[in-house]
């Protein structure tokens, strides 16, 4: 997903054909080999065979404190929401870059958006969960400020791509708990981590990955989204 994105800003700054090439080849690799061929989500790590694996567990500054003494890592059975959906978002502005056609794609979203959209949004306390098995509720019901960030852009998409109501729903239930909960509004950056229940499990504000990749990208991409709603 990265280097598709990466990709996508190389073309788009060189207007390389060889670039466009490479980007596009990325994209044919995530379908044929990254993507869940029944439930259409994502795979994160693989042997060198491309046999998928249980995603082992980094110790680094968003893992180090779960779940960290499971050396085999996440079941099998698993997918992070906020990757999923920060792949459509981020799969459609390449295809916008490249000037290709999405409509072959857009099923394919589709699955992405349904599944964070059923299994992922906690409707009752608000926010979007960790991660969680293809085909049920969140496993991990930890609520990171990334998956919160990649997630505001993702449903306006989804609104903006299938027209769906309940996607905008999505994105006006997680945008309610990024405005009242996770943003340090004395400070103006947002609280890394919560538990299921809304409790802040970390409070230090920034680092680099943090607001020049995910906090601040989202404000400026969901304001672009939600000018373009409001235009018709």
């Amino acid at each position: 997903m990265h280097i598709m994105e990466a990709f996508t800003n190389l073309y788009e700054a060189t207007g390389c054909h060889g670039h466009k090439a490479d980007t596009q080849r990325v994209i044919n690799l995530i379908f044929e080999r990254m993507v869940h061929p029944e439930y259409g989500t994502g795979i994160a790590q693989f042997a060198f065979d491309w046999t998928p694996l249980r995603a082992i567990l980094f110790k680094n500054v968003w893992g180090s404190d779960r779940d960290v003494a499971d050396t085999e890592g996440r079941p099998l059975n698993n997918t992070s929401f906020g990757h999923n959906v920060e792949f459509c978002w981020l799969l459609r502005h390449a295809l916008k870059i490249l000037g290709m056609d999405e409509a072959p794609y857009r099923e394919r979203m589709r699955k992405m958006f349904e599944h964070c959209h059923r299994y992922g949004i906690d409707w009752e306390r608000g926010g979007v969960y960790c991660e969680g098995p293809n085909d049920g509720p969140a496993r991990e019901q930890n609520k990171e400020f990334w998956q919160q960030a990649e997630t505001l852009v993702a449903m306006l998409d989804a609104y903006l791509l299938l027209g769906e109501e309940k996607y905008w729903d999505a994105y006006e239930n997680v945008h309610r708990f990024v405005m009242d909960t996770v943003i340090n509004h004395e400070v103006g950056e947002w609280y890394p981590l919560f538990d299921e229940n809304n409790n802040r499990l970390w409070d230090y504000m920034g680092h680099a990955w943090k607001i020049n990749y995910h906090t601040v990208r989202a404000a400026i991409q969901s304001e672009k989204r939600l000018t373009a709603i409001l235009e018709g």
